[in-house]
């Protein structure tokens, strides 16, 4: 920035988080308009100022490039634009080179200012690339080596991978970028799950921030209900199909050969938040009336069960519509009560399901922070069902302060305990009833 007379000054306010300079994205310093000199041409062009050691001054993404006309060769390291169709060397960008004059390459040894500019592609159009993967050229390409596995899970892994390309969800590709490995995982029938890890590929994927509905006011807004059902969807996220281009990145080695899935498999950084977006789109006046929906856990909820059947209707005909199809081993049909979302939802109340509790009570005593974080996530998934949970654990606070030295003392141990007798005599959570009074205890402590 100091070559071209700018100063920190000069910029202007960015949140920008640009992706593709390391795993992790970095955050723009500001933003500033700058009129690019190139031969006769002059264009003015929004920069994102970013502080990072990178092989080049600037760049110039393909909607600048289309705007202005400009035919770029990485060949020959510069670039053609306007009627007259001049080349410019990107490292002398000023200057109009002479189509007699061979142009000079960039050096990736060259050295280059601390202050880089981006080009800013989102901003400057009006809106974000379709696809939901960087292009193959943003990314570090990962080949995963291939692992071995025991001679007598071969067999297993064969079978499964046979009942994904009956199902048609997965095809045989060759010539790949990306290949990433399979992971076996046993099921609780005892079956093998052939699992894949995207591991590298997610790290390269940008974030989908769609969000994901809130698991504390869905099972709220489901209970004081006569008729319920619950459904769960059958292989649900191979139920979207992947966009064609991007198929061959979620490529896997298998016994058989290397395949790629057709369908979106799980395990992918923004599977869960597409399915939602899916569901979101399909039930959307639905959801909240008729319909509480996470992911693919489905519940129909009607106040008055003689409405019931018409509620499942309605909610069947829009299935079979977008073609979704449910398990019906996981499926219950009008009950009073069930699972949902880890918690028993019912026509009185809310309650936590039972193997929550003996997951707790079967903890033993925290040896250091980490078993104490965790016993602490345990009760901060319950917390709703747990008074004055905060203060109950304040004498677990001086051992989660950095570098404190972990000694768990006598009344860390009562704490312990006392939260495990709390946990045996839970109370049901029900939802406020109109027309009757509504108590709010607030408990307000000294320290």
């Amino acid at each position: 920035m100091k070559n071209v007379g700018l100063s920190a000054g000069d910029l202007s306010p960015s949140s920008l988080l640009i992706q593709g300079f390391n795993q992790e994205g970095q955050r723009a310093l500001g933003m500033i308009c700058l009129k690019l000199h190139i031969g006769h041409m002059v264009a003015e062009t929004p920069f994102q100022v970013i502080d990072s050691r990178t092989s080049y001054n600037m760049l110039l993404g393909r909607p600048w490039l289309h705007a202005n006309g400009v035919v770029p060769s990485t060949l020959h390291q510069c670039f053609k634009y306007g009627t007259l169709m001049q080349a410019a060397s990107p490292k002398h960008p000023t200057q109009a080179a002479s189509p007699k004059q061979p142009t000079q390459a960039v050096s990736p040894k060259q050295p280059v200012h601390n202050k880089q500019l981006a080009h800013n592609n989102q901003l400057a159009h009006g809106h974000k690339p379709a696809r939901t993967t960087p292009a193959p050229a943003q990314r570090n390409l990962v080949k995963q080596s291939r692992r071995r596995f025991w001679p007598e899970l071969v067999p297993e892994i064969e079978k499964e991978v046979n009942k994904l390309i009956a199902a048609n969800f997965i095809r045989e590709v060759k010539y790949l970028s990306w290949i990433a490995n399979i992971v076996p995982v046993k099921k609780k029938n005892g079956q093998i799950r052939v699992c894949v890890n995207f591991r590298d590929l997610k790290k390269a994927c940008p974030k989908d921030d769609f969000p994901l509905s809130i698991t504390e006011l869905m099972v709220d807004a489901t209970t004081g209900h006569e008729d319920l059902s619950f459904m769960d969807g059958s292989s649900s996220y191979n139920q979207i199909r992947m966009d064609p281009k991007d198929e061959e990145l979620t490529a896997f080695h298998t016994p058989k050969g290397i395949f790629c899935y057709k369908v979106m498999p799980f395990g992918l950084k923004n599977a869960g938040a597409t399915y939602q977006r899916v569901m979101q789109n399909i039930f959307d006046d639905f959801l909240h009336k008729r319909v509480e929906c996470y992911v693919d856990d489905l519940v129909v909820k009607t106040k008055q069960r003689s409405d019931h059947l018409l509620d499942l209707r309605a909610v069947f005909e829009r299935l079979r519509r977008f073609q979704l199809k449910k398990n019906p081993l996981k499926c219950a049909f009008s009950v009073t009560s069930g699972k949902f979302s880890g918690f028993i939802v019912h026509h009185r109340g809310i309650e936590i399901d039972q193997s929550k509790i003996d997951a707790i009570q079967k903890m033993p005593e925290p040896r250091n922070i980490s078993e104490l974080k965790s016993f602490q996530g345990y009760l901060a998934y319950i917390r709703h069902f747990i008074s004055n949970l905060a203060g109950r654990c304040q004498p677990f606070s001086h051992l989660m302060k950095k570098d404190m030295l972990f000694e768990w003392n006598e009344s860390c141990w009562n704490v312990f305990n006392n939260i495990k007798a709390y946990l045996t005599k839970l109370l049901v959570l029900v939802a406020p009833i109109v027309d009757q009074p509504l108590l709010l205890y607030i408990v307000a402590q000294e320290k």
